[in-house]
């Protein structure tokens, strides 16, 4: 035989008969009871260690597949009963599983507690598993009490847990002692529409000294300014707070590890002092009432100066833009990223927009979501601003990537992309998606005029994409969402 016949030929070496036989009864034994042979060989109590870091409704499912596993589910470390587990199931019956799993439980921890459900009339019942999941050192505690017109007033000693790492809560009333001593663990803290003091809030940041995220959003009771001295937290990063409108002000001190911001909510004043590492930015500014001013302005773009990644409302680009007129100097040299919301604009228009993104020399990605908003030019815009335009020297040539949301190709919409394929001639995709709202129509031969006005305008590399609302499937998206909180998932 031929060296190369040789090579080309694979050869099957199959096991001894004897041997293949042991096997294959082995392996029969095991699917008679339905257990893997190799774990027919473990102890008991490591099966139950092992599948007790299974979230309880898997806990449950294992317990099906073998009489071995039956129990397992009984030693469960993650008694997840949040929004999933809650979904499709009736009050009564959601009670009445949460509290058998409690009453048959025989782990020695539980290391995660969710609950999702409107506990009036059964706060003695909800306290008993807050309790017994405390004893047994739970470090994850989410507790989502739903819109109810009642409270549910959550003791103060269950905010007072040593071993607690993560605290979430929705729909309930706490009463923080400035003396509590159980928190030095606690890592995580997320609040939604919660009545707060700012007491409260301070006494998070003086005692939590491991303190690396604290999410509030939709609370209510805060009324004054909000002031965080970070000095001594080396892990806090995360800052997020949407619509607590009884804040007044928020003031960062002496934050060196913060990178990451979000507000979403009415104008304030929005201070940062100390912040190098502040890199992730949304600030979303709902629309004012009338022609409110927000004098601030150049003090936070000076303060935003640094970040890599951006999501702000019209309003902030209305102000900026105004301000400039008053010669306002600001610049973000190093943003990467940029998000603009237009929903509830004003008279954002091109102009606008342009004063900005003349400003982002480093731009690479560029999303701007035109749902819910009407972009026009107005009288102004076609009378001065539309000459005036052309003062913007400065080239986008880093900027590769343009998506624009609910377009509806439009003349001002037009206009937009003339200018953007202008003054950034290497981008490599533009993608324009049509609006949200259904009964918005295209008018088909807008939609064709602009379409060619746009492969006119573009270089050689420019790729367009137009797609249908329906079919973005969010394979490009900014890496902020316009929305981070869901009052049904605090995750």
């Amino acid at each position: 035989m031929s060296a190369s016949k040789q090579s080309s030929e694979i050869v099957l070496f199959e096991p001894p008969a004897k041997r293949f036989r042991g096997m294959e009864e082995e392996d029969d034994e095991g699917r008679r009871d339905g257990t893997n042979p190799a774990l027919k060989v473990m102890p008991e109590d490591v099966i139950h260690n092992i599948f007790s870091f299974l979230p309880i409704k898997d806990a449950v499912q294992t317990g099906i597949v073998s009489p071995k596993f039956r129990r397992s589910w009984q030693f469960c470390r993650h008694l997840n009963f949040g929004t999933e587990f809650a979904r499709g199931k009736a009050r009564p019956e959601y009670m009445s599983i949460v509290d058998k799993v409690f009453q048959l439980h025989s782990g020695s921890k539980i290391q995660t507690l969710r609950l999702c459900f409107i506990p009036i009339e059964v706060e003695a019942m909800v306290e008993n598993w807050i309790r017994q999941a405390i004893q047994k050192e739970v470090e994850e505690l989410e507790l989502n009490f739903l819109q109810d017109k009642t409270r549910y007033k959550l003791p103060s000693e269950f905010l007072d847990v040593p071993s607690l790492k993560v605290l979430r809560l929705c729909c309930c009333e706490i009463d923080l002692s400035p003396d509590v001593q159980g928190l030095r663990l606690l890592q995580t803290v997320v609040l939604r529409k919660i009545q707060l003091k700012l007491k409260m809030i301070d006494t998070v940041f003086k005692t939590c000294n491991l303190l690396e995220s604290f999410d509030m959003t939709e609370c209510y009771g805060a009324a004054g300014r909000l002031k965080v001295f970070a000095d001594n937290l080396k892990r806090f990063k995360v800052l997020k707070v949407g619509n607590c409108k009884d804040l007044l002000e928020i003031q960062i001190i002496n934050a060196p590890y913060l990178h990451t911001v979000f507000y979403q909510g009415k104008f304030i004043p929005l201070k940062f002092e100390n912040t190098p590492w502040l890199n992730n930015v949304m600030i979303n500014f709902s629309k004012p009432r009338g022609f409110t001013r927000y004098p601030q302005i150049g003090n936070l773009a000076n303060d935003l100066s640094r970040v890599l990644t951006l999501t702000v409302s019209s309003p902030f680009v209305e102000e900026l833009s105004s301000s400039m007129v008053y010669g306002l100097q600001f610049a973000f040299p190093y943003l990467k990223e940029l998000q603009l919301i237009m929903e509830g604009t004003r008279y954002c228009n091109v102009y606008d927009i342009a004063c900005l993104l003349d400003k982002c020399p480093s731009l690479e990605r560029l999303f701007i979501d035109f749902n819910g908003c009407s972009f026009e030019g107005g009288k102004y815009w076609k009378l001065h601003q539309n000459h005036m335009i052309n003062k913007f020297m400065n080239n986008l040539n880093s900027l590769k990537l343009v998506k624009l949301n609910g377009f509806r190709f439009l003349e001002h919409e037009a206009e937009l992309g003339k200018f953007l394929m202008e003054r950034a001639r290497f981008i490599e995709v533009l993608l324009l998606i049509t609006p949200q709202n259904s009964r918005i129509k295209i008018n088909i031969p807008d939609a064709i005029h602009c379409h060619s006005l746009f492969m006119h305008w573009k270089s050689p590399r420019t790729k367009i994409v137009v797609l249908e609302h329906l079919h973005d499937t969010n394979w490009i998206c900014p890496s902020q969402p316009k929305i981070w909180y869901d009052n049904l998932n605090l995750v």
